[in-house]
């Protein structure tokens, strides 16, 4: 009697194990990250004209003023504010951008290594990104967020 109680116990034990198993993977598939084929490129309405004011060594900042056009063309303009304005003039750039693969982030132009040219799109913001296209990180990572005019 003791051996089939032990016996009994243990199939018990693993066929209970085998549904814990199965319960959990499903609470995983719950929290897996569905991909639906919606971003940025796709879902927003992201053509416009997005401002900011970035920081300077040595002015008072640079007002940053960039345009995205639906046929993917852009025109971005670079203001030096304060003292410097004097003696440096506004630049204009104009060129076409590219979406990445994931319908999310920008380039500008066809160089990466033209400048900080790369772009994380979002809803009426559009937030640059540093020459290995992550995110600007410390105390003035709030400058770089141009806000849609």
């Amino acid at each position: 009697i003791f051996v089939m109680a032990l016996v009994a116990t243990v199939s018990w034990s693993c066929t209970n194990e085998k549904q814990k198993s199965g319960t959990e993977s499903k609470v995983e598939t719950q929290h897996a990250t569905v991909v639906d084929g919606h971003n940025a490129q796709n879902s927003l309405d992201w053509a416009g004209t997005y401002q900011s004011v970035q920081p300077c060594a040595d002015c008072e900042g640079i007002e940053v003023i960039l345009t995205l056009n639906k046929d993917q063309t852009y025109i971005r303009k670079s203001t030096y504010l304060g003292v410097k304005a004097k003696n440096v003039p506004a630049t204009e750039e104009k060129g076409t951008f590219e979406w990445d693969e994931s319908g999310l982030m920008i380039q500008l132009g066809a160089s990466s290594d033209a400048g900080p040219n790369r772009y994380r799109v979002g809803e009426n913001q559009i937030i640059q990104l540093d020459m290995d296209g992550k995110q600007i990180e410390g105390p003035h990572a709030a400058l770089y967020v141009l806000k849609k005019q």
